[in-house]
């Protein structure tokens, strides 16, 4: 279901960002979708920035998707996914990772990396998961984050885990 989410919604996101005109050369806009969750850049006088985000929300309505209005955000600097965005100026983008987050995942590593030969399946697609909305910002994270990948679709170690070992790599 996830999977088929993702399509769907991906498809939605594009038909209604192409509502805005424009073409890749002028780089007025951008648009990035994690899951459910999206963030759209929209660049131009205050007057075009209202008026493009209004059609973006329109053609969503119109998709049939539901918005959590009172979740958006419209700033120079939102927060997305446990990330912190700032607009610096028109071609820089400062993204911070939440503390809480980072802490999150640091007691993870140092949890599984001190326990026995093998990990928790369930414990590891919990942490991938973690690790993997980092990424979706930090994309230096993402080969790691394909090696935590392998190990859940390596042969298990025994019904239900995986080696430890095939972890330590990423999680160092």
């Amino acid at each position: 279901a996830p999977l088929s989410w993702t399509s769907v919604f991906g498809f939605v996101c594009r038909c209604a960002f192409s509502t805005l005109g424009g073409s890749p050369a002028t780089d007025t806009h951008r648009m990035q979708v994690y899951v459910d969750d999206l963030v759209c850049i929209i660049r131009g006088t205050a007057a075009v920035i209202n008026k493009q985000a209004a059609i973006l929300a329109l053609a969503w309505t119109v998709s049939g998707i539901p918005l959590a209005f009172k979740k958006g955000q419209y700033h120079k600097t939102v927060t997305w996914i446990g990330a912190t965005l700032t607009l610096l100026d028109p071609k820089t983008i400062k993204v911070t990772i939440s503390a809480a987050r980072l802490a999150d995942i640091k007691m993870h590593t140092r949890k599984h990396l001190s326990g026995g030969n093998v990990i928790a399946l369930k414990e590891l697609r919990t942490y991938v998961g973690k690790v993997q909305a980092v990424a979706s910002v930090l994309h230096t994270w993402r080969p790691f984050v394909q090696m935590l990948c392998a190990a859940l679709t390596a042969p298990p170690a025994k019904p239900g885990c995986a080696w430890l070992q095939q972890t330590v790599v990423p999680m160092q």
